[in-house]
């Protein structure tokens, strides 16, 4: 079995990668704040801050992939905070990215944010132009690992289940349809995947030591209004129970793009799997929920 080093284990997709992989890698999770110990992975607390910390951990456990997925990822305090983010996002992967083996893959998880969201549709070779500074620093991130040979970046928007007591945008919509209080933005466009369907795409990617920068997406994009109608109908409550916004009349405190729609034809091409549209990767987190993954994954 390949060893894999695995940040942010306890997170939104750290914590699915985990529990997607667990039987085909030797997996060593690392988490920060928040303690998780699924059966069957090896997990421990690791401050990636402190640079000597950082190359014992490595050293001891001398990883075959190292899975970059701890970040600070809540866009509006990132605004407010710019320093904490730089430091959680850009410092922490530097530490990473000097302390890493040579012979070791290098797999960081950025965004769709690092694009303006102007014109949507994005392929890789598109310009960057982040609009906030969460996405800065991610696409700083992306500059980091890049000094290394044998690096991946995913830029990727990603939906599931969490670990931890707070929920992604998907199980707010399923939180909110059952109190019939949801909204959905219908100017706002992504190509949202679930996280085992990232999971599953990161693996293959991985298997055929893909390099460079590739879309993780869904084949096609949806407004948040459609994907939370989707959900809705699909988990059986009901049509037109979302009420339509405009992502103009929200008042945050992070400026957001628009458009993020990305084209996944590099990575399907390159990896030889269709990957699923929008509608059917929602299909397979409803398939999830209803066998209570969600519920599996909290009580670990």
């Amino acid at each position: 079995m390949k060893k894999i080093l695995l940040t942010g284990v306890s997170g939104l997709l750290g914590s699915n990668i985990a529990l997607s992989w667990q039987k085909r890698y030797e997996i060593l999770g690392i988490y920060h704040q928040h303690p998780w110990s699924p059966k069957g992975i090896t997990t421990q607390r690791a401050d990636l801050s402190e640079p000597a910390a950082v190359r014992a951990l490595l050293k001891d456990f001398h990883p075959d992939v190292i899975v970059h997925a701890a970040a600070a990822v809540d866009v509006d305090q990132c605004e407010q905070e710019p320093k904490w983010a730089f430091r959680s996002n850009v410092d922490m992967t530097k530490n990473l990215v000097d302390a890493a083996p040579k012979n070791a893959k290098f797999v960081y998880i950025s965004t769709d944010l690092v694009y303006d969201g102007v014109k949507g549709n994005y392929t890789e070779t598109d310009p960057v132009g982040p609009v906030n500074v969460y996405a800065q620093t991610k696409l700083a991130g992306e500059k980091e690992v890049a000094q290394l040979s044998n690096h991946l970046v995913a830029r990727a928007n990603i939906f599931g289940f969490n670990a931890q007591p707070k929920v992604c945008f998907a199980e707010r919509v399923i939180n909110e349809a059952k109190a019939k209080t949801i909204k959905g933005f219908t100017d706002s466009f992504f190509s949202s995947l679930y996280t085992f369907d990232f999971a599953e795409l990161l693996d293959a990617a991985i298997g055929k030591d893909l390099k460079g920068i590739y879309h993780f997406g869904s084949s096609t994009s949806l407004s948040r209004y459609d994907f939370a109608d989707t959900l809705a109908q699909k988990l059986g409550y009901g049509k037109d129970l979302i009420a339509p916004l405009s992502i103009k009349e929200f008042a945050f405190k992070a400026r957001r793009s628009p458009d993020l729609s990305l084209n996944v034809e590099k990575l399907q091409q390159a990896t030889g799997i269709r990957i699923p549209t929008a509608k059917e990767t929602i299909d397979h987190f409803v398939k999830d929920y209803k066998n209570e993954i969600h519920s599996s994954l909290r009580a670990s």
